[in-house]
């Protein structure tokens, strides 16, 4: 197994974006990245510490706001104003 990841493959990882794992890193002092040559690596430690304490989950967080039958009434409400914009949009041409 690898010793160090760079911050493309932790990112891959993750699922989490560069810039993210960037503010991260900056702002958590557990995280101790190892610079070589200018370039951030992280350790298969690292990698375990923000999975379990970072979001990491991409969509399943988005969808974990809300229920179905919010989302159900949501695009409900949304084709509603699609359709009044509609009807409002024909009577003005």
């Amino acid at each position: 197994m690898k010793k160090y990841f760079s911050i493309a493959e932790a990112a891959s990882i993750t699922s989490l974006p560069v810039h993210r794992l960037r503010y991260i890193e900056k702002s958590d002092p557990r995280i101790k990245i190892t610079k070589i040559r200018d370039r951030r690596y992280y350790t298969v430690g690292d990698i375990d510490y923000i999975k379990k304490n970072y979001n990491t989950s991409g969509t399943d967080f988005d969808k974990s706001i809300l229920n179905s039958e919010d989302r159900v009434l949501i695009i409900s409400r949304i084709d509603t104003l699609i359709e009044k914009f509609r009807t409002l949009s024909n009577s003005l041409l």
